[in-house]
Protein backbone atom coordinates (compact mmCIF):
# COMPACT_ATOMS: atom_id res chain seq x y z
CA UNK A 1 0.00 0.00 0.00
CA UNK A 2 1.06 3.55 -0.74
CA UNK A 3 1.57 5.27 2.63
CA UNK A 4 1.72 8.77 1.13
CA UNK A 5 -1.58 8.17 -0.68
CA UNK A 6 -3.17 6.89 2.52
CA UNK A 7 -2.04 9.88 4.59
CA UNK A 8 -3.09 12.39 1.93
CA UNK A 9 -6.49 10.67 1.65
CA UNK A 10 -6.93 11.02 5.40
CA UNK A 11 -6.03 14.71 5.14
CA UNK A 12 -8.61 15.25 2.38
CA UNK A 13 -11.29 13.42 4.38
CA UNK A 14 -10.48 15.51 7.45
CA UNK A 15 -10.52 18.82 5.52
CA UNK A 16 -13.78 18.08 3.70
CA UNK A 17 -15.44 17.14 6.96
CA UNK A 18 -14.32 20.35 8.67
CA UNK A 19 -16.36 22.25 6.08
CA UNK A 20 -19.26 19.78 6.37
CA UNK A 21 -19.15 19.93 10.18
CA UNK A 22 -19.35 23.71 10.05
CA UNK A 23 -22.41 23.42 7.80
CA UNK A 24 -23.88 20.73 10.11
CA UNK A 25 -23.55 22.97 13.17
CA UNK A 26 -25.31 25.81 11.34
CA UNK A 27 -28.15 23.53 10.25
CA UNK A 28 -28.53 22.04 13.72
CA UNK A 29 -28.75 25.46 15.33
CA UNK A 30 -31.43 26.49 12.84
CA UNK A 31 -33.43 23.26 13.16
CA UNK A 32 -33.09 22.32 9.49
CA UNK A 33 -33.19 18.53 9.56
CA UNK A 34 -32.74 17.86 5.84
CA UNK A 35 -29.80 20.25 5.65
CA UNK A 36 -28.26 18.60 8.73
CA UNK A 37 -28.72 15.16 7.15
CA UNK A 38 -27.01 16.31 3.96
CA UNK A 39 -24.13 17.93 5.87
CA UNK A 40 -23.47 14.67 7.70
CA UNK A 41 -23.91 12.28 4.77
CA UNK A 42 -22.74 14.23 1.70
CA UNK A 43 -19.01 13.52 2.32
CA UNK A 44 -19.57 9.74 2.61
CA UNK A 45 -19.23 8.96 -1.14
CA UNK A 46 -15.92 10.87 -1.25
CA UNK A 47 -14.65 8.92 1.76
CA UNK A 48 -15.68 5.63 0.13
CA UNK A 49 -14.01 6.60 -3.15
CA UNK A 50 -10.75 7.61 -1.49
CA UNK A 51 -10.77 4.46 0.62
CA UNK A 52 -11.16 2.32 -2.50
CA UNK A 53 -8.50 4.25 -4.44
CA UNK A 54 -6.00 3.70 -1.64
CA UNK A 55 -6.92 0.02 -1.45
CA UNK A 56 -8.43 -0.16 2.01
CA UNK A 57 -11.14 -2.78 2.14
CA UNK A 58 -13.28 -4.35 4.82
CA UNK A 59 -10.95 -7.27 5.56
CA UNK A 60 -9.73 -7.85 9.10
CA UNK A 61 -6.20 -6.96 8.00
CA UNK A 62 -7.41 -3.47 6.97
CA UNK A 63 -9.27 -2.73 10.22
CA UNK A 64 -6.69 -0.26 11.56
CA UNK A 65 -6.53 1.54 8.21
CA UNK A 66 -10.31 1.73 7.99
CA UNK A 67 -10.38 3.10 11.54
CA UNK A 68 -8.14 5.92 10.31
CA UNK A 69 -10.79 6.95 7.77
CA UNK A 70 -13.54 6.79 10.37
CA UNK A 71 -11.47 8.85 12.82
CA UNK A 72 -10.66 11.46 10.16
CA UNK A 73 -14.36 11.68 9.24
CA UNK A 74 -15.67 12.21 12.75
CA UNK A 75 -12.84 14.41 13.97
CA UNK A 76 -13.31 16.68 10.93
CA UNK A 77 -17.01 16.96 11.75
CA UNK A 78 -16.17 17.76 15.36
CA UNK A 79 -13.58 20.41 14.48
CA UNK A 80 -16.00 22.03 12.02
CA UNK A 81 -18.70 22.26 14.68
CA UNK A 82 -16.22 23.77 17.12
CA UNK A 83 -15.17 26.35 14.53
CA UNK A 84 -18.81 27.30 14.01
CA UNK A 85 -19.33 27.88 17.73
CA UNK A 86 -16.14 29.93 17.88
CA UNK A 87 -17.17 32.01 14.84
CA UNK A 88 -20.59 32.63 16.40
CA UNK A 89 -18.91 34.37 19.32
CA UNK A 90 -16.35 36.31 17.25
CA UNK A 91 -18.16 37.43 14.10
CA UNK A 92 -20.08 40.67 13.95
CA UNK A 93 -23.55 39.40 13.19
CA UNK A 94 -24.71 35.87 12.54
CA UNK A 95 -22.39 33.27 10.94
CA UNK A 96 -23.42 31.73 7.64
CA UNK A 97 -23.28 28.07 6.70
CA UNK A 98 -20.11 28.61 4.66
CA UNK A 99 -16.84 28.41 6.57
CA UNK A 100 -14.69 30.22 4.00
CA UNK A 101 -17.13 33.12 3.77
CA UNK A 102 -17.10 33.53 7.54
CA UNK A 103 -13.31 33.33 7.70
CA UNK A 104 -13.13 36.12 5.10
CA UNK A 105 -15.68 38.19 7.05
CA UNK A 106 -13.69 37.74 10.24
CA UNK A 107 -10.44 38.66 8.48
CA UNK A 108 -11.96 41.75 6.85
CA UNK A 109 -13.59 42.95 10.07
CA UNK A 110 -10.34 43.02 12.01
Amino acid sequence: MDVAGYVSSLAVVFAVNIVAGYWRAHARERGRRLEWFLAVHAPVPLVALLRRLVGVGFQASDAALLAGFVAAYFSGQRVGGSLYRRMRSRLPGEPSRFLLRDVARLWLSS
